[in-house]
């Protein structure tokens, strides 16, 4: 990897294994020397006020609670995107609707059973941990034994801190031709413990400032074989949650890092390489503040389409406006369902809840997509194209 010896000591030291390869030992945070400038100051400060925003907007807006786990749905679709595991929005729908007896899957099972516990694990994000640190190593192994819960060859190794190397390069790369060799296993626990009492402990620097340098840490550390990536990423959140509350839920940072997979690694190398905490710091904050703007702009829009066809059930509806408007609110955050499912929602019979489907499709909020004359499957007509791929 090659970082400049003379900046070592400030990011990291690489240490020879016995194989003859390198790994990489960052220094315990915070870096020494660490100097955040006016511009840095701005780019946190907004992401800052990005993310108040987008919290204030749950407590302004009654259908915010009702967009919310379709927002956690999406980050959870790209977070395992970025994993390499192809699990689309359409997969995790299936899924949420029929569970294990889903068909017609395009992603793997176990993949897709990751991706819905992802969600799950962001749609009950707590507020505050019982925990001193979010960052404690035994908080970090739960949400990892969470996330793989149920998976078919990995349930096993859950919730493990890893007892073997890695390397993370493109495909074919090897322990020494890899970009990056996170720390030999058996330093794993002291780093994960240097990183507890930082998260703990007073530090003189701005909150996000210090949240971007233990995501920094945690990406480097890399503490399980599986999931690592994941579990960084559930850890921001719990950790912007303690600040910015509900709101975080709406944030999809996932999304634009996979926009960006290898702008993201490299600014994490250039920390390794040559101690650019402050590139990284900046880098951090633009990614918040833009994933803050991107979750306020989609909760708006997609309040705006809630309204509209509140609206048309009011005027061309009015007798089934309780049931029509409390099944539209549902389908706000999830979108599949069936008559069966409506009866219950709205405490109807059977019969009751096939007439007011078959009114929300004369309105065009549904839309029938199985094509079959039982067991029929209704779409909320925004997420139509997702769910048939188009």
């Amino acid at each position: 990897m090659g970082p400049d010896p003379a900046k070592e000591i400030r990011a990291g030291r690489l240490l020879q294994r016995p194989a003859g390869h390198f790994t990489f030992e960052p220094t315990p945070l915070p870096p020494s020397g660490l100097a955040l400038g006016g511009q840095i100051h701005q780019c946190l400060s907004e992401a800052d006020y990005e993310l108040g925003y987008l919290h204030g907007q749950i407590a302004a807006r009654p259908a915010a609670q009702q967009l919310v786990e379709l927002a956690c749905l999406r980050e959870a679709v790209a977070s395992c995107q970025l994993e390499g595991s192809p699990v689309s929005v359409c997969d995790l729908l299936w899924w949420q609707f029929d569970g294990a007896r889903a068909e017609g899957l395009s992603g793997r099972r176990g993949d897709i059973r990751i991706c819905a516990n992802y969600a799950s694990l962001l749609a009950d994000l707590p507020h505050e941990s019982d925990e001193a640190s979010p960052l404690l190593q035994k908080s970090l192994c739960q949400i990892h034994r969470q996330l793989l819960a149920g998976v078919r060859g990995r349930d096993e190794r859950s919730g493990r801190i890893r007892q073997a190397e890695i390397w993370l390069g493109p495909q074919g790369s090897t322990l020494e031709t890899a970009h990056f060799v996170p720390p030999a296993p058996e330093h794993i626990p002291e780093h994960m413990a240097l990183l507890a009492a930082f998260a703990a402990g007073e530090v003189a620097m701005p909150p996000l400032a210090r949240i971007a340098l233990m995501m920094y840490q945690l990406e480097t550390i890399h503490p399980f074989v599986d999931g690592s990536g994941r579990v960084t990423r559930l850890t921001l959140l719990r950790l912007l949650s303690t600040i910015h509350g509900d709101g975080v839920r709406l944030l999809c940072p996932s999304i634009l890092l996979a926009a960006d997979v290898g702008g993201n690694f490299q600014r994490l190398q250039q920390v390794r390489r040559e101690g650019d905490w402050q590139g990284w710091v900046s880098h951090f904050g633009a990614l918040l503040r833009d994933s803050a703007r991107a979750g306020s702009t989609r909760l708006i829009r997609e309040e705006g389409v809630l309204k509209e066809y509140e609206k048309q059930i009011l005027q061309q509806q009015p007798t089934i406006q309780d049931t029509g408007i409390t099944l539209l609110r549902y389908l706000a955050s999830r979108p599949i369902i069936s008559v069966q499912q409506v009866a219950k929602i709205c405490g109807r019979t059977f019969a009751n809840a096939n007439l007011l489907v078959g009114r929300l499709q004369n309105l065009e909020i549904l839309t029938e997509i199985t094509g079959k004359q039982r067991h029929r499957r209704y779409v909320y007509t925004p997420f139509l194209s997702e769910v048939q791929g188009d």
